[in-house]
């Protein structure tokens, strides 16, 4: 029924579509333009400007559409009765009842006249009034759009021949709108490789106070000032220019165009590759690898061999070496190789040498960019030499057999170790070491054995020995000394004397200790056995255990009662034990009754359990507590009296080194070897110092938390902290450093004044014996029976050698330091050996027989006939060579007078 005016509307529905997109399209690119005049868009929002452009257009049509689906007939209807309101429902009311037939016949007939009438009133209406306020408003859109574009084209002309081209080409070279107008000159270049190119720029339209040249080479950008000419141009220069460059000039909004300069390309060393052959005592195999900035380091006399890549055919190059010390520079030809950009040359490193790779390429132009650095020697180093065995200062019996074992190890190679050894202060004799190879020629093992009763040693005798390593260097050979050693004979008692010192140290109170345990573990066992059930045969085997086990403890306990008393607090100890002994006899009597009778007496069993808990608790009260506290005071004594030894060994180290300041001579290769030695033992008292400072407290801290000891803990925290304040550390540490120099002078210095620091202090450590015996007999005086604590806290520090052997009093012992010791079916190896240089393990008395060469014959026994022959070819060790003659002419001295 209304199908004619549907096609109408539509008709006219398409056509303001058509005139709303054009209106879009054009309102969105002059947008885009205005903006970018304005903004100076950035390439990537141009490049997506017609996008937007097309995206608008899709949005209208897309309305468009929508608005035609919505074109049915109860719309159109509902449209018309809206825009002419005398139509009132007729046009609706026709269209539902044409869809909708009726049920009876008058209402079909009513049906009939009231679509008869819509479709006339349809016949007469007309299309345009319902759309023409809607085409009106799109095309005044369209026309305003129309009209500022053909404005924009009479007044600003120029905008858009500026901007258009930026839309229409985003990813071209189109400098943004601007009333300022640069020419730039020259537009066009090509400059050689690493060369340089002037640019000047003239502006026009809008004065300008300043601009910049903007140059991008590759992904780096720079901005450079231009200075303004006499002629009112601007002017700058591109120097150093290697890569493709493109440049510009702005002002800081607008800008020229963009500029290419072309590079002509030198030849340029792309790659150096090193090929060294070392020598041949070095055992290094040949290595290639690229030539790095850093400065190598070569042995002397290695081949390098140069082989240079460049990005050109090349046709020659040149090696320029210079000596660094000063010399003439010489020359050496790279020749070209098979491939045509690859040119090698070679020379002989025999000095430190500065060097200058250049090529040229077959066009005849040079490399703008040289290839420099460096080769120093590197200096074939001394051995280095580790004693492990004895690996210090060692005492021992005349009969024993003493292991030696050293390591040497070099940069390339170790090709003698020699041991010199002298008996009572005679001249050393050498004696070549065999050697073993280890994991390579540059690391060797030389083994021995010091047999001491094929030498007829005496207790008293001393040996002094040290070891001396030769390298493979063909010029030298270097060579490297150890320190020296002493080996102090002692006898079988003094040695016995020292395993009893050390036995007392590690088994203080140990039996009372073993004692006290068994009888608490006895009267748990007896508890336990007493909650059992008594007719159980399980607990009569117990109960018999128990028996035998008292029985065991009994004979123990006996045994201790009758060993020989060495403290005061022992006899405190004896007496309780004696009444323990009696309580034990009464506990197994009372257990062999109740084990009499077919069953066990439960009865008996609980006054058994009593029994024994009673005496394992009186045993610790009156004897492991006290036991346990001495031993604990003891080590914090022990311990704080080891400063009292360092004090006398850093005095006597001091008194040592004063003669070496006075001396105004270089020192002799014998009085380098002492320095060396005295370095070494001040680096060992600032080692023991340290170690001191850090274990004494950990004992302290084991002290019981009683009040008793409160003031010796005091003491002790007061006297740590006045050796920290003292600053003894660094002046140890100081004293070492300039020994190693060796600076005599500032070494004595400091030695000097670390021993006064530490002699100051003494006084305070002697006083802590006094407190620890006081603390401990305040502590127990209600505990232990007469006489008490007594004088144990001395004799025990007397046992384990506290305030003895000062200054080498005892006879044995440099320094009294914890030497090696070797003696009948024991060596305590361990924490002795392996002193500087690493660990080792002592050996027993059958060891291997020493195989060697004909340098050493053996140390001649003591009441051997001395005899004195110079061979004629007799060779001697270097250190002795400064001191043969005197040597000789003290024999000649003392054969004086005689026929």
């Amino acid at each position: 029924m209304l199908s004619k005016l549907r096609r109408r509307i539509a008709g006219w529905l398409v056509l303001r579509t058509l005139v709303a997109a054009l209106a879009a399209m054009g309102g969105t690119a002059l947008l885009f333009i205005l903006a970018d005049a304005a903004l100076d868009l950035p390439e990537g929002i141009r490049a997506t400007a017609w996008a937007a452009v097309g995206l608008a257009v899709l949005v209208v049509v897309a309305f468009g559409v929508r608005a035609g689906r919505r074109l049915t007939e109860g719309f159109v209807a509902r449209l018309f009765e809206r825009n002419n309101p005398a139509l009132g429902n007729r046009l609706i009311n026709a269209v539902q009842l044409a869809a909708a037939p009726a049920k009876t016949p008058i209402e079909e007939a009513f049906r009939r006249k009231a679509v008869a009438l819509g479709a006339e009133s349809a016949a007469r209406l007309k299309a345009w009034p319902v759309v023409r306020s809607g085409l009106r408003a799109v095309c005044v859109a369209l026309g305003g759009v129309a009209a500022a574009v053909a404005l924009l084209a009479l007044v600003e002309g120029e905008l858009l021949r500026a901007v258009l081209p930026r839309f229409l080409d985003p990813h071209g070279d189109h400098p943004p709108f601007s009333r300022l107008k640069i020419e730039v000159t020259p537009q066009q270049a090509e400059v050689l490789y690493g060369g340089q190119l002037e640019v000047r720029a003239t502006t026009s339209g809008r004065p300008v106070d300043k601009l910049w040249l903007i140059a991008r080479s590759g992904t780096n950008v720079t901005r450079t000032m231009m200075f303004l000419a006499p002629d009112k141009s601007y002017f700058q220069t591109l120097a150093n220019l290697r890569e493709q460059t493109e440049f510009y000039v702005t002002d800081g909004s607008a800008r020229s165009r963009r500029f290419p300069i072309t590079i002509r390309y030198t030849p340029q060393i792309t790659l150096v590759e090193v090929t060294t052959t070392f020598p041949e005592y070095t055992g290094r195999a040949a290595k290639t690898a690229k030539l790095t900035d850093e400065v190598q380091a070569l042995p002397q006399g290695t081949r390098i061999r140069f082989r240079v890549a460049s990005n050109r055919p090349l046709k020659s190059g040149t090696l320029s070496l210079t000596p660094v010390l000063g010399g003439r520079t010489e020359e050496v030809a790279l020749e070209p190789e098979a491939q045509p950009n690859i040119v090698s040359g070679e020379f002989t490193l025999n000095e430190p040498t500065a060097f200058q790779l250049s090529i040229r390429d077959v066009g005849g132009l040079g490399c703008a960019e040289p290839q420099r650095g460096r080769f120093n020697i590197l200096p074939d180093e001394k051995p280095r030499l580790f004693v492990l065995e004895p690996g210090r200062d060692a005492v021992a019996t005349p009969s024993i057999h003493i292991p030696v074992k050293v390591e040497a190890s070099d940069d390339y190679g170790v090709t003698r170790v020699l041991w010199l050894r002298g008996h009572n202060r005679s001249i050393e004799r050498p004696f070549r070491m065999p050697l073993k190879l280890e994991s390579s020629p540059t690391r060797v093992e030389a083994v021995a054995v010091l047999e001491l009763d094929q030498l007829g040693v005496r207790p008293g005798d001393v040996i002094d020995y040290y070891f001396e390593a030769a390298d493979n260097y063909p010029a030298g050979p270097n060579v490297t000394i150890s320190r020296p050693f002493r080996l102090e004979i002692i006898s079988e008692e003094q040695y016995a004397a020292i395993l009893r010192q050390a036995a007392a140290r590690k088994a203080l109170f140990e039996p009372y200790f073993r004692l006290d345990a068994w009888l608490k573990r006895l009267a748990e066992r007896s508890r336990s056995l007493a909650a059992q059930d008594p007719s159980d045969a399980a607990t009569r085997e117990e109960a018999e255990a128990l028996a035998a086990e008292l029985a065991k403890y009994e004979q123990e306990l006996g045994k201790l009662l009758q060993s020989p008393i060495m403290f005061d607090v022992e006899q405190a100890f004896r007496t309780s034990l004696v009444a323990q002994h009696t309580g034990i006899q009464r506990a197994q009597s009372r257990l062999r009754q109740a084990l009499k009778s077919g069953s066990l007496d439960d009865r008996l069993l609980k006054e058994v359990g009593e029994q024994l808990t009673e005496l394992a608790r009186r045993e610790d009260e009156e004897i492991h507590q006290p036991a346990q506290q001495i031993a604990s005071v003891v080590q914090v004594l022990a311990r704080a009296d080891a400063f009292v030894k360092l004090a006398r060994q850093q005095a006597v180290l001091a008194q040592l080194l004063r003669r070496f300041p006075e001396k105004t001579e270089p020192l002799s290769r014998m009085e380098q070897m002492e320095v060396q030695e005295l370095a070494h033992q001040q680096r060992r008292i600032g080692e023991a110092l340290r170690l001191w400072l850090e274990q004494l407290p950990e004992l302290v801290a084991k002290v019981p938390a009683d009040p008793e000891y409160d003031r010796l803990r005091n003491d002790v925290a007061v006297f740590i902290k006045a050796v920290e304040e003292a600053g003894i550390e660094s002046d140890l540490e100081g004293a070492a450093g300039a020994l190693d120099t060796p600076d005599t002078l500032m070494g004595y210095a400091l030695a000097l004044s670390a021993a006064e620091k530490m002699d100051r202090l003494i006084a305070r450590c002697e006083a802590m014996s006094d407190v620890g015996e006081q603390a401990l007999e305040a502590r127990f005086r209600p505990t232990l029976s007469k006489p008490g604590v007594g004088s144990t806290l001395q004799q025990i520090l007397t046992a384990v050698g506290v305030g003895s052997g000062d200054g080498g009093r005892d006879g044995y012992g440099l320094f009294n330091e914890n030497v090696g010791l070797y003696g009948p079916g024991m060596q305590l190896a361990g924490e002795q050996a392996g002193g500087r240089g690493g660990a080792g393990r002592a050996g027993g008395r059958g060891a291997a027989q020493i195989s060697g060469d004909a340098l050493d014959d053996g140390i001649r026994p003591p009441d051997a006939t001395a005899r004195v022959r110079l061979q004629r070819d007799a060779k001697f060790p270097l250190r002795y060579r400064e001191i043969v003659g005197e040597y000789f002419r003290a024999i000649a001295e003392s054969q004086e007078g005689v026929p």
